[in-house]
């Protein structure tokens, strides 16, 4: 560089000496340094989250800035502008972002010169390539030479996108499960395609999140998660081994990520992916739940930026993209009940049996509840009934279901209910409260023996719907379960009504028949009467009643007594169901007029007696009341139109009470023998004649409304039992008649029933006994009894209809 130099001035001559020197000149450079080479964009999540929240934004990038000279001296004292073109970034003097820096103005020179160079902080505002430059400001100084800087950066966009169940194409799933044979449904619902998981959008990826069940012997879903391929345009040269870091920022819970939606492979967080690698293509991962976060949106999954050290020290850049998750775990699935007041319990939680019979409407209803592990609201839970595999099977039902009876086509309302309808993939749901807790109401079948397990699941593990108890493949994958099976049963009381001394046992066999078609039968109490309590015409001496000689006193009960007896009844709101078991030693209704009948007592003095046998059971008083005779009167046999009455006191039941042979018998009367006057001709016949109120009967037990007559003998407990089983039996609408049994529609006719002129019966047998003739019936359901080969409980035709009755009433 020259410089000309004034050496000296001669005013006089008017001239100037000057001389010619060279002079060092001062370059003056400005340096930009980066701590990454790209800024992250910063997507603007925050706006979706709470204001209470702290937002959570793109970490800045830092540059440092500093300007040199050579030689020291003289000092440049200027400052330098700094230019981002295009304007892609915005730039802050402090690392939090508050403070921004006015570009328009220079930067002062003491903060380019100082002892450390001046940092400063980027963050990305439009996402592409910029350059940054230093300019510095002119000095007018021809002596300076001043350099730029420049510097070739990206602001870049990372991206991922977590998906989530389809709901709406879940929600038009079908697959009918009323198929024949049921192995069909089975391998359709197999094959039924779940829908592909479909993208959440930035506002759902935050407010909602992924929601996961905390992963269990690989039976729980994963959420895919899309990290998106980088745009190449937006990053400037030697990137490509910088890293885009997956990691995790947890107030509570954890996740892991796999390389697969099942199975495959773990990978450890955090993941870690060049970018030369992620500008190819995206990359598909998946996440599992792995511990439960403490409340909604507790765990988060941050996708940002590292590189490897060298140069400015550096720091993992965070929330270029973010999302939230939840993890649950579903701790319990239980039958969530609590009895009533002043009704049955209809959970028997020990016996794990379900009384479904106490309401007619709502009976089979039943509640599921599901707790999570920890308190957090609103989380959608799916609530099912999971049937057991070997319901309509003897194992459950106590023999298999009859090949007659169409199951696809029996109506769904006799069986479970946990879908709003049964062709639905997915199951009823409901939401838990502050504590954590969700119930649902379903309804269990109105088979006896079926048992079903309740179970949950979330909406992310569409899956789950399709588990089926037993099946090979079906099985594998398990919602949360309750510990036990719950099968359905029904219940009903009886009381006995008695003579106070009449000893009659419990009907234990009764109870044992009932048991065996999943009906508990229970004892509540037992009231006595006494003479004087009870109706008239109520006591009889045995030898009236069955002939003989005893004068002991027996009950006899039918329909003279049966409606006054009845009234002894005692319902009680926790017994709904309830049968009254009257119980007698004889049951004989009223009757007709057995009779007239003739004696000849031609040769007989006049106060003797006379034996008559009306053929009738005869009682004094009858059972009807008033006088036993309806007419008694003699005749010769010349004259037979000519009646000569007879009072009725002379007649009487004799004690003992025989037949002609010696042996017991209830339709003899004794008739005392009057004086006959004139007395009868040489060769004359006279004959007395009667006509009695009779009874009919004997017979072993009725039914009415909620109200049985049952005989007890001691020397037949069997026949006994049979008559209680029977006669509840007919309250229960048993055998059923064609047409009145549940769903008869598709349930076909009892195929052994019949109405033989005393209601409808089972006639199931094993054809005809060879050394009697006799038919061998078998069922208690059969017409009359004793039955020498009956089975003592409902046969096997007859069980299956029992287990789908109604039974909650009489």
């Amino acid at each position: 560089m020259h410089v000309w130099k004034l050496i000296s001035f001669d005013d006089t001559n008017k001239v100037v000496r000057i001389r010619k020197e060279t002079k060092e000149q001062v370059v003056i450079t400005p340096k930009i340094e980066t701590e990454y080479k790209v800024v992250l964009l910063d997507r603007n999540l925050a706006q979706y989250q709470p204001g209470s929240q702290k937002p959570l934004v793109s970490d800045p990038t830092y540059i440092q800035l500093s300007i040199s000279q050579d030689p020291a001296s003289p000092e440049y004292t200027k400052g330098a502008v700094l230019k981002a073109n295009p304007a892609n970034v915005e730039v802050f003097t402090d690392e939090a972002c508050q403070d921004k820096l006015d570009l328009s103005k220079p930067i002062e020179n003491a903060k380019l010169t100082g002892a450390e160079p001046y940092k400063i902080y980027l963050r990305g505002k439009t996402k592409g390539k910029f350059t940054l430059e230093l300019k510095l400001e002119d000095p007018a100084d021809k002596q300076f030479k001043l350099e730029t800087a420049e510097m070739k950066l990206g602001v870049v966009e990372l991206l991922m996108t977590p998906y989530k169940v389809d709901d709406a194409a879940l929600d038009k799933l079908e697959v009918d499960p009323n198929q024949d044979p049921i192995d069909k449904y089975y391998t359709d619902l197999k094959n039924l395609a779940l829908p592909d998981q479909i993208e959440s959008g930035d506002e759902e990826k935050v407010k909602t999140g992924c929601l996961l069940h905390a992963q269990d012997g690989d039976n729980f879903g994963r959420c895919k998660l899309m990290i998106k391929k980088l745009d190449s345009d937006q990053w400037p040269d030697d990137c490509d081994d910088y890293q885009i870091n997956l990691g995790s920022d947890n107030t509570s819970g954890e996740v892991e990520i796999w390389d697969s939606e099942w199975s495959g492979n773990r990978i450890a967080l955090p993941f870690k992916i060049k970018v030369g690698d992620l500008k190819k293509a995206d990359r598909e991962i998946w996440i599992q739940g792995k511990t439960e976060t403490d409340a909604w949106r507790d765990g988060r999954l941050d996708l940002g930026l590292d590189r490897s050290e060298g140069g400015l020290p550096k720091k993992l850049k965070t929330k270029a993209d973010w999302m939230h998750f939840t993890v649950v775990k579903i701790q319990e699935v239980k039958v969530d009940y609590t009895t009533p007041p002043n009704r049955p319990t209809a959970f028997d939680s020990a016996a794990k049996r379900f009384f479904i019979n106490f309401d007619p409407a709502n009976g089979s209803n039943i509640a599921v509840g599901a707790k999570l592990s920890k308190p957090i609201k609103d989380v959608q839970i799916h609530f099912m009934l999971a049937p057991h595999k070997d319901n309509r099977k003897a194992a459950n039902w106590g023999i298999d279901m009859p090949g007659t009876w169409p199951w696809h086509q029996i109506t769904w309302d006799l069986k479970r209910i946990d879908k709003t309808d049964p062709k639905k993939l997915i199951h009823l749901s409901g939401k838990t409260d502050a504590s954590g807790y969700a119930k649902k109401e379903l309804s269990l079948s109105r088979f006896g023996g079926d048992k079903f397990q309740p179970g949950a699941y979330l909406t992310q593990d569409p899956h789950l719907a399709k588990y089926i108890h037993g099946h090979p493949d079906l099985e594998a994958k398990k919602p949360k379960l309750a510990t036990d099976d719950t099968q359905v049963w029904r219940k009903f009381w009886f009381q006995i009504t008695k003579a106070q001394g009449f000893a009659v046992p419990l009907p234990a066999a009764a109870v044992a028949a009932y048991e065996r078609v999943k009906t508990i039968m229970t004892h509540d109490q037992t009231v006595e009467f006494v003479k004087a309590t009870a109706p008239a015409r109520t006591f009889y001496s045995k030898y009236i009643v069955e002939g003989g000689n005893s004068g002991t006193e027996i009950a006899v009960v039918g329909s003279h007594n049966k409606n006054a007896l009845a009234a002894m009844f005692q319902e009680k709101p926790d017994q709904p169901v309830k049968n009254h078991l009257i119980m007698c030693e004889k049951q004989y209704d009223e009757g007709g007029l057995a009779g007239p009948f003739d004696v000849e007592i031609t040769g007989l003095a006049a106060g003797s007696y006379v034996e008559l046998d009306m053929n009738e059971p005869v009682f004094d008083p009858p059972l009807q009341g008033g006088d036993m005779i309806d007419q008694l009167y003699w005749y010769r046999d010349s004259d037979p139109a000519t009646r000569h009455n007879i009072p009725k006191a002379d007649a009487k039941i004799p004690q003992p009470r025989n037949d002609f042979s010696g042996s017991a018998s209830n339709s003899v009367i004794s008739i005392k023998v009057p004086a006959i006057a004139p007395p009868p001709a040489a060769g004359e016949k006279i004959f007395i004649v009667a006509k009695c109120e009779a009874a009919d009967g004997p017979y072993l037990g009725e039914s009415f409304g909620k109200h049985s007559l049952i005989v007890y003998d001691p020397t037949d407990v069997p026949d006994y039992n049979d008559t209680v089983a029977h006669e509840i039996g007919h309250g229960f609408n048993q055998t059923p008649r064609p047409g009145t049994q549940p769903d008869s529609a598709h349930i076909p006719d009892h195929p052994n029933q019949a109405d033989r002129g005393q209601g409808n019966h089972c006639q199931e047998n094993d054809g005809v006994d060879p050394a009697s003739g006799a038919t061998k019936y078998k069922c208690l359901m059969y017409d009359s009894g004793p039955m020498k080969w009956g089975l003592h409980r409902f046969c096997d035709t007859c069980h299956p209809y029992l287990l789908v009755e109604d039974m909650s009433s009489f």
